[in-house]
Formats: C-alpha cells, structure tokens, sequence
C-alpha cells in the first residue's frame, strides 16, 4: 500500500528517496498500522499488551511519539516530561512485541529492536558492523572511533 503522499516525495525529491520506504513518514506508518483491516489482521496481536483498548489507543499513542520524535529529530528541546512520555511509550510497544515473539517461539529469531547505524550531528557514521560485542550486548566505544 503506497501512498499518494509518499509517490509525490519520491517523484518531487528523487535523490532523496531511491525507493518508496524511503519515502515513508512515521505518520505514513501510523496510518497503516492503525488501518482497521490491516491491524485486525497483522498488528493486533504483537501490540495487544501495549495497547489493550486496541487500534484506536495504538493511534493516539503512536502520533503523542511521532510529535516528540519530530522535535527531537529537528534538534528541538523537549520537557522532562516528553523524555519521560517517549521512554515509557517506546518500551510498551517494544516489550509488546517482543511478548508477541516469545509466544510465537520466535524470539531469538526476531530479537527486536536493532540499532542499525549511529550518527552525530557532525555527519559521521557508525555502523552496527562496527559496534563491539560484550556478551548478548553491543556497545559503542566511542574513544576508538575518529568521529571528527
């Protein structure tokens, strides 16, 4: 399901977004996660303990981490409160869905969420290749990397 949203981002800035998920915005997320059909169907289940009233509370959960996200995202202050609201927030939707995977004997499989990649504001990257490993953790060692 494309959106005419993300088909104008990809058409209007091409060297911005090569594919279509490239495209995709949180809210276009939101959207289709709290699709009636679609969430019935697919997302139900994995998100049931974070959000037990269901598809309509995932929405008014999802869009309070998507404005805090935003801010953050556009090096914008946030209150103590809005730290607070997105920790507690993402670790419901986290530990929901790793719940959802030990139920299905997948958790090993899909041990979620992954960092993937680390930036700072001054563009340089650190990709999860490079990430030390302790034991079940990863970690950064941020002395032996030439950030600058």
């Amino acid at each position: 399901m494309v959106s005419f949203s993300e088909i104008y981002r990809l058409i209007s800035e091409p060297d911005r977004f090569g594919r279509f998920i490239d495209a995709t915005f949180f809210e276009d997320l939101i959207d289709i996660i709290c699709n009636p059909k679609l969430y019935n169907s697919h997302f139900e289940e994995p998100l049931k303990n974070a959000f037990v009233l269901g598809r309509e509370q995932a929405r008014v959960y999802l869009f309070k981490i998507k404005d805090i996200r935003n801010f953050l995202s556009h090096s914008n202050h946030i209150t103590n409160r809005q730290a607070e609201q997105l920790s507690c927030y993402s670790k419901d939707v986290i530990d929901s869905i790793k719940i959802y995977f030990q139920a299905i004997n997948k958790e090993k499989e899909f041990n979620v969420p992954s960092i993937r990649t680390f930036k700072d504001s001054e563009g340089s990257n650190i990709f999860s290749s490079q990430f030390l490993d302790l034991n079940t953790h990863k970690y950064i060692d941020l002395k032996s990397v030439n950030l600058y």
